[in-house]
């Protein structure tokens, strides 16, 4: 008896822990339902970053925007590492790691997720990456344009943060445009945001939104 209660509990905690985010909805579609849970963290002209307060384990930051080939968040944590999620036609990430007054980098873009259907074995695959890497986003192939959901496990990404984003859009790809429009700084850089970055940045995360813990 004391075996099975045991195995029931080890079930009910996984499933529990699978339940708390279900990426189904991470389809490039922001509902109006969707829409009415999130707060404008910041925006510069018609392309807003918003924020869904409700969030506890999982960070969600979703973009509102023109039509975009590129989205690219800047995460920086309390270790002064950035880390660049980018979404477009697949994704990928770089950590970027303090050094002097700048941070480096020796990594490369590993691209993942090209899929933009929404099958269970796909879903299963962003569930994967999410596991992965510590977040998850839609691809600028999904959904509606200019609606991209980041998807952020607090485990990976945990205490304050500070973020940013550059977002290269259809209508003029060769001017990124930086949020907050002030002081995305290198976060909005057209190498960074484009493809393929340099080894190091003079990032300002003093400048970036704050998310506390």
């Amino acid at each position: 008896m004391k075996i099975l209660l045991q195995t029931t509990l080890l079930l009910f905690f996984a499933y529990s822990s699978q339940a708390q985010i279900d990426l189904k909805n991470l389809d490039g579609n922001i509902s109006s339902q969707e829409i009415k849970g999130l707060e404008i963290l910041d925006e510069n002209g018609t392309n807003q970053l918003l924020i869904d307060p409700s969030s506890d384990n999982y960070l969600k930051i979703t973009v509102k925007s023109e039509e975009l080939y590129v989205a690219s968040l800047c995460i920086c944590n309390e270790q002064d590492e950035v880390t660049v999620l980018h979404a477009s036609a697949a994704l990928g990430q770089i950590l970027y790691k303090k050094e002097g007054d700048g941070w480096v980098t020796n990594q490369k873009f590993d691209w993942q997720l090209r899929e933009v259907d929404m099958k269970d074995a796909t879903i299963a695959k962003r569930n994967q990456y999410l596991q992965d890497n510590g977040w998850v986003a839609n691809t600028m192939n999904m959904g509606n344009a200019g609606e991209t959901e980041f998807i952020i496990d607090r485990k990976a990404f945990a205490g304050k943060l500070k973020l940013a984003i550059g977002l290269m859009t259809a209508e003029n790809p060769n001017s990124i445009v930086g949020i907050p429009s002030d002081g995305a700084g290198d976060c909005a850089d057209h190498k960074l945001v484009a493809g393929p970055p340099k080894t190091n940045y003079k990032f300002s995360p003093g400048q970036w939104l704050e998310v506390n813990e």
